[in-house]
């Protein structure tokens, strides 16, 4: 014996619902990886600046 079967605009509504949930946990994912990448490419620049930074002080030791 099976129980009471969905209408069709109900398996739609339930869908619609589920499709909703995957997209709102899709975007947050998505904001979490661009933060992620944000904070990587700082990193990165960070790194640069100091790296510019210690070959200028070498330069200026073979200059002197």
């Amino acid at each position: 014996m099976s129980g009471p079967k969905l209408s069709e605009a109900e398996l739609a509504r339930l869908r619609a619902e589920q499709l909703e949930r995957e997209r709102q946990e899709f975007l947050r994912r998505l904001k979490e990886g661009q933060i992620a990448h944000r904070e990587t490419c700082d990193a990165i620049r960070t790194f640069i600046a100091w790296a510019n930074q210690q070959m200028n002080q070498v330069d200026k030791a073979y200059q002197s």
